[in-house]
């Protein structure tokens, strides 16, 4: 059942997104208006700006951002070719803003290569000098080497044209060369040599001026250039120039108007040239070249209606009419000047008004198109509704029905880990019940046998039936009963304070030395009455981190244990050894007695708390404290022993580094 339904929910959207015929041929038409538009770029930017203005109306119309971006730029260089800088800065601008959107660095560094020029075209170079540093820096981030060398040549170009800064445009221009080497394209070097070049010009290096004007052109040439070429061409006429060889600038210009006659399509870059060739032969006092250059430029620029090269070169034509003392023409073409003049200003305002016009009807072609769209996604819609309806029920059932059986197994899992838990509750109290009644019988039997002793020692003192030795050695046995008492109740009440919540077990480096030789000289009088040797052999530096008092709680209670099972004439060593083979330094503490050992049975019975006893089958809890203890240092008691020999009771502390014990601390503070 899912699967119809998403069958038919993606066969319903899909009828409904897609497009009308139109959009594909138009999206289309837009591409050729772009590129239309950009082959007119130097020969015809009046036509540049009506076929990007088409292309940015059709695209705003699709919501084609993709066309957008382009007849935006394409407008702009269309506006800069016309000398229209301010409105060339606006729709850059738009132009940016589309890139940034889109987050497209290259198309980004573009535009701003372009706002930087425009900005330099309108004499505002602190403007020019942001966009340019901003697009080089995006370039740099991106790893765009061709935009970044591209750049660090316009960077170049704007500090060249400010006197203070002409060292840092020839470093500029020099990393701009540097990166283009890098990357073996040879295609942007003539330009960037001809503006070093023109750099060393304006500082009065004529040497290194002529040097990089002649690298640029032979440059062009052997890349077989020719728009680098004539670039280079004209450099060199207008070095030439500068520096008063009027022959050799006008060799190179005469060259580059030669190659310019055999060029198809830019008649801009001619005419400038005619224009040059005028002024030139005008500097030169030949009034009848002067004349000749500039009427043929007069005569193209009439012909294909470049108002604004009409008005330059009429008043260069009047200045030479003047010259020749010809007033009459050099009024009537100051005049023309003037007309032209104002017919590109009357000329502006009607290509405005076609503009307008032309935005209208196409306006009113997509709004019949929309419309006609409309009526088709509205028939689509209904079936899509019913579909959506049907869908939905279908999927509500189903969703109602899942929940039902998800609550159902929710529940049924809830009872079930509620009644595990139950039994488990319950299994734990019969657990603790069964030991407290043990406790209480094995704290009763530690406690009452030193009593017990006390009290008969009481009664034959009360009766007077002692003798004056017998008396002093009933109050030693008297102490030696209460400091097993006062022991016991100790180790005891420590057991109590560690297993109660939340108690801080505080840790400290001690001598373990210490400890031992402390509980040996505390059984040592117990062991000399018994005539049991007592010995210990501990090595050097056995300092540990733990809890003292339990570590000491340890050993006193196998130290005593050991004496009360071994028979007069026996012995007890105390072993604190460390031991060399292991990962981390650690210490193997041992007590080991002759006495009269234990059996297997014994040995496995002998450290559970609910059945615990001691060599002999009674109950008792020291081994049940000591393993306790041991275990807050990761450590445990092992036995090893043979009935009628003596047995070995043994434990490990690690000696851990200051690293271990910070990280221990962390964890129990973290516990806590």
């Amino acid at each position: 059942m899912m699967m119809i339904v998403g069958l038919l929910l993606a066969h319903a959207c899909g009828d409904m997104h897609t497009p009308a015929p139109s959009y594909a041929a138009d999206t289309l038409r837009i591409r050729e208006l772009n590129t239309s538009a950009m082959a007119k770029l130097y020969a015809d930017p009046d036509s540049m700006l009506i076929l990007s203005s088409a292309a940015l109306a059709l695209s705003d119309s699709l919501s084609y951002e993709r066309g957008r971006f382009q007849s935006l730029f394409n407008t702009g260089l269309a506006y800069r070719a016309l000398g229209k800088y301010q409105q060339s800065v606006d729709q850059l601008a738009l132009a940016q803003e589309v890139a940034r959107t889109w987050r497209d660095t290259l198309l980004q560094t573009r535009v701003l290569s372009v706002s930087a020029q425009v900005y330099v075209d309108l004499g505002d170079h602190e403007n020019a000098l942001e966009r340019a540093t901003h697009g080089l820096l995006l370039a740099q981030q991106a790893r765009l080497r061709s935009q970044e060398a591209y750049l660090l040549s316009i960077v170049g170009m704007i500090y060249g044209l400010r006197e203070k800064d002409h060292d840092k445009a020839l470093d500029y221009y020099g990393k701009s060369l540097s990166i283009y080497q890098d990357l073996g394209d040879s295609t942007m070097m003539p330009f960037v040599l001809d503006n070093m070049a023109h750099v060393y010009l304006y500082k009065g290096d004529i040497g290194l001026a002529e040097e990089n004007y002649t690298k640029a052109y032979h440059l062009a040439q052997d890349l077989k250039q020719p728009k680098a070429i004539l670039t280079a061409l004209q450099s060199l006429s207008h070095f030439y120039t500068r520096t008063d060889q009027l022959d050799k600038a006008l060799g190179h210009l005469l060259q580059a108007r030669d190659m310019l006659q055999h060029m198809p399509g830019d008649r801009t870059q001619y005419l400038f040239m005619l224009y040059q060739l005028t002024d030139l032969y005008q500097s030169k006092g030949d009034a009848d070249l002067a004349l000749s250059y500039g009427r043929e430029a007069m005569e193209i620029a009439e012909r294909e209606q470049r108002l604004w090269h009409m008005i330059r070169i009429a008043g260069k034509l009047a200045e030479v009419y003047e010259i020749k003392k010809d007033y009459r023409n050099a009024y009537l073409l100051s005049e023309k000047a003037r007309i032209s003049q104002d017919s590109l200003y009357k000329k502006d305002k009607e290509d405005n008004i076609v503009r307008i016009e032309e935005r209208y009807k196409y306006q009113k072609e997509q709004d019949q198109v929309k419309a006609e769209h409309q009526l088709q996604l509205q028939r689509k819609q209904s079936y899509l509704y019913m579909f959506i309806l049907i869908s939905i029920a279908l999927l509500l059932i189903l969703l109602v029905v899942m929940w039902f059986l998800r609550q159902r197994n929710v529940l049924n899992s809830k009872l079930h880990e509620a009644n595990e838990c139950i039994e488990k509750q319950n299994d734990k109290l019969m657990e603790e019940a069964q030991f407290k009644t043990h406790l209480i019988s094995l704290i009763t039997h530690d406690v009452r046998a030193p009593i017990s002793n006390l009290n008969m020692i009481i009664n034959v003192l009360n009766h007077g039936n002692s003798s004056g030795n017998w008396t002093e050695k009933s109050l030693k046995g008297c102490r030696q009963e209460l400091d097993k008492v006062k022991y016991f109740m100790e180790d005891f009440l420590r057991w109590a304070v560690f297993q109660s919540e939340g108690a801080r077990i505080h840790k400290s480096y001690f001598d373990l030395g210490d400890v031992i030789r402390s509980v040996v000289s505390l059984y040592d009088p117990q062991a000399h009455e018994k005539d049991i040797t007592i010995t210990e052999f501990v090595d050097e530096d056995v300092e540990v981190y733990g809890i003292k008092e339990a570590i000491a709680t340890v050993v006193r209670n196998l130290v005593g244990n050991a004496i009360k099972f071994t028979e007069a004439g026996g012995t007890v060593v105390v072993k604190a050894a460390k031991q060399y083979d292991a990962t981390e330094p650690t210490i193997i503490i041992s007590v080991e007695d002759s006495g009269i050992g234990m059996s297997e049975d014994v040995q496995h019975s002998l450290f559970a708390p609910a059945s615990q006893t001691d060599r002999s089958g009674r109950r008792g809890l020291g081994l049940f404290l000591c393993n306790y203890f041991l275990s807050l240092h990761d450590s445990t008691l092992h036995v090893s022993s043979r009935l009628g020999i003596g047995t070995v009771f043994s434990f490990s502390l690690i000696q851990p580094s200051d690293e271990s014990i910070a990280q221990e601390d962390r964890y129990a503070d973290e516990e806590n």
